[in-house]
């Protein structure tokens, strides 16, 4: 266990040893959330001038906004668009999880949030044609501050997360950050009180010709708990953009 990594001094799996088989899988699953996101991309700008449509000029028939700031709107179920002033690499540099200590820096910078876990598998790494690539298979725990800790169990996840920069076939530069539920066998449910979430995550990041960013994100949460909704999504609202 590196330092900083664990939940409360330890991590309650063995050392996890992944089978050619099931990292293969792992790559097919990032590959398959990567193409999903892409057509609900290409679906969401398909405009006869062919330019992202702003944030606030969405389908109301199929989202509902929930939040919405200058720059960015949240409609349920956790849609996020919008854009940064920002160039793609220093967008993906501040995103790009590498290690478990990237994941706390990451959740402190932009929720103000402390998360507790470890990276139990490295599939891949940075590399010189595309230096922000990365897969691992994560344990993560979120625990809420008193009072709702008496109300709400801590959750954890286990996830594979990834991340990279894809060139398509028209020239567009878009960098990719994607989280999605990693269910193997070496990695059961813990005991109560803590409960097994699940999270689905794909976030595009497209480099515009004015030099800025369009984002769109789709997550998907299920945190076994059917109880304070709105504070969930607010929760979910600030871990993704910051406010």
């Amino acid at each position: 266990m590196n330092a900083g990594e664990g939940y409360r001094g330890g991590i309650p799996f063995q050392p996890l040893q992944l089978t050619y088989e099931e990292q293969e899988r792992c790559q097919e699953l990032t590959l398959r959330l990567l193409d999903r996101t892409l057509r609900s991309y290409d679906e969401r700008d398909a405009t006869p001038h062919g330019t992202p449509r702003h944030h606030s000029n969405l389908d109301s028939t199929r989202w509902k906004r929930h939040k919405t700031q200058e720059n960015a709107s949240l409609i349920l179920l956790l849609l996020a668009v919008g854009n940064i002033q920002a160039s793609l690499d220093d967008v993906m540099f501040g995103l790009t999880v590498q290690t478990f200590g990237d994941m706390r820096v990451r959740a402190a910078s932009i929720a103000s949030h402390d998360v507790s876990g470890a990276t139990l598998a490295k599939l891949s790494g940075p590399m010189e044609e595309d230096p922000f690539q990365s897969l691992s298979v994560m344990w993560m725990v979120g625990e809420q501050g008193w009072p709702l800790s008496m109300l709400v169990r801590p959750r954890d996840f286990v996830i594979l997360s990834a991340s990279g920069i894809i060139t398509r076939a028209n020239g567009d530069r878009i960098g990719y950050d994607l989280i999605q539920p990693a269910q193997l066998p070496q990695l059961p449910e813990l005991r109560k009180p803590m409960t097994r979430g699940k999270l689905m995550y794909g976030a595009l990041y497209r480099e515009l010709q004015d030099g800025t960013v369009d984002v769109y994100i789709q997550m998907y949460v299920e945190t076994m708990g059917h109880i304070l909704d709105t504070i969930v999504m607010n929760a979910m609202w600030i871990g993704v953009l910051g406010f």
